[in-house]
């Protein structure tokens, strides 16, 4: 079945994105509506958890929904947050969005990468001893933060502070997309509320993240593509999955093949900022990921992109062509990157180098 309309269960980004690239590229149309939405508890929701807040000298954060609805929570309760809380955000963005509750320069901030591992490595020994409340979302399962909590025998709780409230679909012809794309758990459990007798049929449905999996196994929705996932590993096989199991996918030039590396690598965007045909040495380079601020860690990656040529061409024009030069900082961690497919077989090669010099 060719996939031409596909719903993606969220707001419309308001800047381009990948997204953009496949309608252009493919012809394909995409439409966006959230199957809910996030709402603060309110207090009399709150309270039934018996969590008091002021038993706490540490909170941990990982959305600006949880941030709002806290600080909301606390005005309703007329819990005045002491000035020696700290807090603990998983990243840099959920950080700064404190700044609209707090003098963010006169409290104690911390944040990670994005990874639970982050956030415990930023505790040590020397946070060690706070008792920590970590913000949630309704959920029924831990998340990856709280496990990691319960590895390390941290001293926490954790509550509640926001739900997941329904949109109304019912109107909305789902049989008229070809594909639907779900991120959350409660994208399944509004399907049902809204439209209970629902078949999947011939739509062809795509999870994003672990957590929904198991919900749209229970609901019986079989699903056509899981990302991540095992299958896909690598950036080449990622490439590989995406163009043999979703039929718009039939590149016919590099620009093609380009926006499927920015679907790729979208779930990077937090550590990367990306960059296309950025005037380098004597030419342009086809993509460039330059860490950002707080990632210095991470490598640059410089990516030449080949239709039905080679791998090793790419790499080769990366050197020949001296793109490396505009990224002179990076040198000791940048890495060369070719990726090339091949129209005849189908499948995409990926040589990835280091570049010492």
């Amino acid at each position: 079945m060719s996939v031409q309309k596909i719903l993606i269960s969220q707001q419309q980004p308001m800047t381009a994105s990948p997204y953009t690239s496949i309608a252009e590229n493919f012809g394909v149309e995409f439409d966006f509506k959230p199957f809910f939405k996030i709402e603060p508890l309110s207090s009399r929701e709150f309270r039934s958890q018996r969590i008091n807040i002021l038993d706490h000298t540490a909170i941990v954060f990982s959305a600006r929904t949880t941030i709002d609805a806290f600080f909301l929570l606390c005005e309703e309760l007329r819990v005045k947050v002491p000035e020696t809380m700290k807090y603990f955000c998983t990243t840099e963005a959920v950080a700064n969005y404190l700044q609209k509750h707090i003098v963010y320069r006169k409290r104690k901030i911390f944040f990670g990468d994005g990874k639970p591992e982050s956030i415990i490595g930023l505790i040590g020994t020397k946070h060690k001893g706070e008792k920590f409340l970590i913000a949630t979302a309704e959920s029924s399962s831990k998340d990856a933060v709280t496990k990691a909590f319960e590895t390390q025998k941290l001293d926490f709780e954790t509550a509640v502070f926001v739900k997941p409230v329904s949109q109304d679909i019912k109107d909305v012809n789902l049989h008229s997309y070809d594909m639907i794309v779900f991120f959350n758990p409660a994208d399944v459990k509004s399907l049902y509320e809204n439209q209970p007798e629902f078949k999947q049929e011939g739509i062809k449905f795509v999870s994003y993240g672990k957590s929904i999996v198991t919900a749209m196994n229970e609901a019986g929705l079989a699903i056509e593509i899981s990302a991540p996932s095992p299958e896909a590993p690598s950036v080449a096989k990622a490439l590989e999955e995406i163009h043999l199991e979703t039929s718009v996918l039939s590149y016919n030039n590099e620009n093609s093949l380009a926006c499927m590396i920015a679907l790729a690598y979208y779930s990077a965007k937090n550590y990367y900022t990306e960059v296309r045909e950025m005037p380098t040495g004597e030419g342009f380079a086809d993509i460039i990921f330059i860490p950002r601020k707080n990632h210095l860690d991470k490598p640059a990656m410089i990516v030449e992109l080949k239709w039905d040529k080679s791998v090793e061409g790419a790499i080769a024009q990366i050197k020949e062509k001296k793109y490396v030069e505009s990224l002179r900082e990076y040198h000791g961690n940048l890495l060369l990157v070719g990726i090339n497919y091949d129209k005849e077989s189908k499948k995409h090669d990926c040589v990835i180098e280091k570049w010492n010099t």
